[in-house]
């Protein structure tokens, strides 16, 4: 099976982190050494000039470069950055790769500077290929903070031109540890500010076992050899864990989502100080009950209707992955799992009838107090335009209409575009 590994960086932070964490954990049993057809193998590094010379003497580089070639994929990120956001850079790289992978008809694996892969990683992906699947997709998640490289670090598990090996449980482990405020945001039962999130957890035992639902996926694995005609159209203005697979597959039976991370890990890491969610308590979440009803309703606002997920996504966000750290019995994570279930039922439909009502009835409430302050604020030129109007002022009373007309629009959502009455 022709492997081809595909990652795109620049600067000295990422290529660090690259040899470091990414490379060095796909030293590890069961990654890079497992590869089957290693002399047709290659590693794509998509970069510049710079940051692929400072390559090519670091240890866990030459250590990779006796298993499978490498090659550089020149890439200047300067001339993007000043038009492109940085995510639309990354998705200009991975065109170029996506181009190669597609021409040579290979198995790719698309694999980022900052992160880490269990041991097995890759061969359980050339097993599952083996048995007919052309896309492997995992959770796409942010899954650590920085907390887990200085742990790594401190643990003297960094030693350049080293393997990183981590076992799926080791790596569930210190993932919970140190999780990063966008996956912590994301616990069902926290009463963080949650609107945004893509996918909820459920914790099966602390510190160890969490439950999933996850409405994310980004590809692990994805055959070339199997796309008739390659559909690239999705890096123009969007990122790979876009619709990139779904233009490119369309029989839902060629795909493989992992729902156990004791078979497949990988994760990624970012530091809280490149990216960052609030953890502080919202008063309508302190309320069980309550925080249940708007958590539903909430999570079927954003994923069903302003961003609306396909059948396919759809049907795996109805089933649970088991985020696996720990030892818990089947029926423990069973127990955790039908809970979780009839929860993620009542997202769907958006809720059932009493959480619809508590919901608007919380709109109407935060309606009112929102009036009741915008009159308290305006009280003095509310009070001076009604004397205008008891003296039979009509530009005032047009201005008051006015006014009105452009609340009840704003109400409704909709765009009010009259100018405001002059004479």
């Amino acid at each position: 099976m022709r492997v081809y590994l595909a990652v795109t960086f620049w600067g000295e932070e990422y290529r660090r982190y690259f040899l470091d964490f990414c490379l060095a954990s796909l030293l590890a049993p069961g990654n890079i050494p497992a590869i089957t057809d290693k002399s047709s193998s290659r590693l794509l590094v998509a970069t510049n000039d710079s940051d692929w010379a400072a390559l090519q003497n670091e240890p866990t580089f030459l250590a990779v470069k006796e298993l499978i070639a490498i090659e550089q994929v020149p890439f200047d990120n300067a001339s993007y950055s000043a038009a492109h956001g940085k995510m639309l850079v990354m998705s200009q790289a991975h065109k170029r790769l996506a181009e190669i992978m597609f021409k040579d008809r290979a198995h790719g694996i698309f694999i980022y500077p900052d992160m880490i892969a269990a041991e097995g990683f890759i061969a359980r992906l050339e097993q599952l290929r083996m048995q007919g699947f052309a896309v492997v997709m995992f959770m796409n998640v942010r899954f650590a903070n920085g907390g887990l490289i200085d742990e790594l670090r401190e643990k003297d598990l960094i030693q350049r031109g080293k393997p990183l090996v981590l076992s799926p449980k080791q790596l569930v482990k210190l993932t919970i540890r140190h999780a990063h405020s966008e996956m912590r945001r994301s616990r069902f039962e926290a009463d963080c500010e949650d609107h945004g999130c893509s996918s909820y957890f459920w914790v099966v035992a602390a510190g160890e076992d969490l439950l999933f639902h996850c409405g994310s996926w980004i590809p692990s694995l994805i055959d070339y050899g199997a796309i008739v005609q390659h559909d690239d159209t999705t890096f123009t203005s969007w990122t790979l864990d876009g619709d990139y697979i779904t233009k490119n597959f369309r029989d839902p039976k060629t795909y493989y989502f992992v729902h156990d991370t004791s078979e497949l890990f990988m994760i990624s890491f970012t530091p809280e100080t490149s990216v960052h969610y609030s953890l502080a308590p919202v008063p309508k979440y302190r309320i069980p009950l309550l925080r249940t009803s708007l958590k539903v309703i909430g999570a079927h606002r954003f994923l069903y209707r302003q961003v609306p997920m396909d059948s396919l996504i759809k049907e795996q966000f109805r089933l649970p992955v088991r985020f696996c750290g720990g030892n818990c019995s089947e029926t423990e994570w069973r127990a955790v799992e039908h809970g979780a279930a009839r929860i993620i039922a009542r997202m769907e439909r958006g809720g059932n009838a009493v959480e619809r009502i508590v919901y608007i009835l919380l709109l109407i409430l935060r309606l009112c107090v929102r009036v009741v302050r915008a009159l308290w604020i305006s009280r003095r030129a509310i009070a001076r335009r009604i004397n205008q109007i008891m003296r039979g002022d009509r530009v005032a009373r047009k201005r008051v209409t006015w006014r009105l007309r452009q609340l009840l629009y704003h109400l409704r959502g909709q765009q009010f575009s009259d100018p405001e009455p002059r004479t």
